[in-house]
């Protein structure tokens, strides 16, 4: 069907170049016609730009047709529960609605922070827009800049989008601290993280080094649920993590949103400020903030989707982001939906693996010194 359309566009494209600006004059009891022809430019601009957009016509109706009926599987990088499964869960929900496939979400291959899941989708999912992976790209972004475990290159996969940024704050025990001043002051700060390489703990470092604290990392916590009983119990002084699930603890003064660690306010903390406002942020600690923070929670695809089918799912999440059903259910579940192009969250992605490899040692050194 769609073939006879462009086909008749074409022939209606032509006809019109051909009998382009005609007049008509009267010449006695005779009606005399004269044409004349569109510039030759013009006349295949015209074609050109028709045969363009029943071409992408063309290729939605291809890419639908593809994927009305078939299962898409979504690989979470984590185990049940967390932010990361509740997050891809709720995208799964509504992802079926604009593709008219059928959403399968399913828990790894786990291991590594989420590593199995993105080296699985680069050696060993097939590319045809039917096996996809979900993690936070943040962490992804992390373990690449590290280079350990890791047989992925964010730069050359497929991805098709960010729903959320990463809103991780810098909360610390609310007996202990009232204030960035009181952090400030502490003779040593006890940060506690995951691991040396995981997303919290680089957060958090880059955050304390920017205020001037002199920290130590405990590692080892698994969830925030652990990490934050910690904190709680005055085990170590603060962890970097959404602030989702801390929030009855905050209003007791139990403990303390400090600051968040990303270039924006998170809209459910709007009095808190970010670290860019009070801290001293620069060179590689400003790119890894703002890389972390933007390549959020995403949704990727191994390299070499087929374009058709890659541009229907960038524009069937997208659709997803912009529903209003699935905001009110993202809602019920703790997050704010914040579509990111892809584009975009991979740009500062890029930025930050270019910079000199004296620059992102920084960041290395970072955890070197807290492990001391």
């Amino acid at each position: 069907m769609v073939t006879g359309v462009i086909g008749i566009s074409f022939y209606l494209g032509i006809c019109y170049y051909f009998t382009c600006h005609s007049e008509m004059k009267l010449k006695g009891d005779r009606i005399k016609m004269k044409s004349r022809l569109m510039p030759i430019g013009q006349g295949l601009f015209l074609i050109v730009a028709i045969l363009f957009v029943f071409n992408t016509i063309a290729s939605a109706e291809s890419a639908r047709s593809f994927y009305k009926g078939k299962e898409i599987t979504i690989h979470i990088g984590s185990s049940p529960g967390g932010s990361v499964d509740i997050t891809a869960r709720t995208v799964a929900q509504s992802l079926g609605k604009y593709t008219g496939a059928n959403i399968i979400a399913t828990n790894g291959p786990l291991g590594g922070g989420g590593r199995a899941t993105m080296n699985f989708l680069v050696k060993k999912a097939k590319r045809n827009g039917l096996a996809l992976g979900w993690h936070i790209g943040a962490a992804a972004t992390i373990y690449q800049m590290y280079g350990v475990g890791v047989d992925y290159d964010l730069r050359t996969m497929d991805w098709i989008g960010v729903v959320t940024p990463l809103r991780n704050t810098l909360i610390v025990n609310g007996k202990k601290f009232k204030s960035i001043d009181d952090i400030r002051k502490a003779k040593t700060f006890f940060l506690g993280g995951g691991a040396s390489q995981s997303v919290d703990s680089q957060q958090g470092m880059v955050g304390l080094n920017a205020l001037g604290v002199n920290y130590k990392l405990v590692t080892g916590y698994r969830g925030t649920g652990q990490i934050r009983t910690a904190v709680l119990r005055g085990e170590i002084d603060a962890f970097a993590r959404d602030y989702a699930g801390s929030e009855g603890e905050i209003k007791a003064g139990n403990l303390f949103a400090a600051v968040h660690l990303g270039a924006v306010r998170d809209p459910r903390l709007p009095d808190v400020p970010t670290i860019f406002e009070v801290g001293n942020v620069k060179g590689v600690y400003k790119s890894l903030l703002v890389a972390t923070g933007k390549a959020g929670y995403f949704l990727i695809g191994p390299p070499g989707l087929p374009k058709d089918r890659l541009k229907f799912l960038r524009d069937a999440l997208k659709k997803v982001v912009e529903d209003p059903e699935f905001n009110n259910r993202a809602k019920r579940v703790g997050f704010i939906p914040t579509y990111i192009a892809p584009g975009e969250a991979l740009q500062v992605v890029r930025n930050l693996f270019n910079l000199p490899k004296e620059e992102q040692e920084k960041i290395f050194a970072l955890a070197k010194k807290a492990a001391k």
